[in-house]
């Protein structure tokens, strides 16, 4: 069945309002986590907790019980040890940004985890895949020496910025362009 024009024009009326909202939600994250600091792996943790108990309340209304206690448990889990699961997150963390800068000064891989590895030159890549491997490498250094945490969640707030306007200015153009 081919889709008539209506069903094309709702479509795209939908796709670029939800890429503007995506968009939206991603510069309020990025915002916060450049304000947050390392804080801010806990608060998502934290967050992602909460949504798990609702969830899970929502499951028991609706008598799904093992899931639901499951849910709950897990939330609970969560919102009680968000300073320790962060922590982890943050070696976790630490231990990507080493591999993808080894796998992109060796160029040994074209991405890494849907990540695209290859930024042109050999010497771009050596540049960017030195300086992951050296941020990795901070990571693990006491917070005494270098505000590392915080440096490292403003970067990585940037970022999320930068990818949310990436969505809001294609959300404008999709618009722009449906309204031609």
């Amino acid at each position: 069945m081919i889709p008539s024009k209506m069903d094309i024009d709702n479509m795209t009326q939908k796709s670029w309002v939800s890429m503007l909202i995506i968009g939206t939600l991603l510069i309020i994250l990025g915002i916060i986590a450049c304000l947050s600091g390392k804080g801010f792996l806990e608060l998502l943790i934290e967050i992602y907790g909460l949504f798990l108990v609702i969830m899970g309340v929502v499951q028991l209304v609706q008598g799904v019980e093992k899931m639901g206690v499951i849910c709950i448990a897990v939330g609970i889990i969560f919102i009680v040890l968000a300073a320790l699961l962060s922590t982890v997150l943050w070696w976790i963390l630490a231990a990507l940004l080493i591999i993808t800068g080894i796998l992109m000064v060796t160029g040994s891989s074209k991405s890494f985890m849907g990540f695209n590895l290859d930024h042109g030159s050999k010497v771009t890549n050596v540049v960017l895949g030195s300086l992951l491997i050296i941020a990795g490498i901070m990571c693990f250094l006491p917070n005494f020496i270098v505000d590392v945490e915080n440096i490292i969640m403003i970067i990585i707030g940037i970022m999320i910025i930068i990818t949310g306007l990436g969505y809001v200015v294609n959300a404008v153009r999709l618009n722009k362009n449906e309204s031609v």
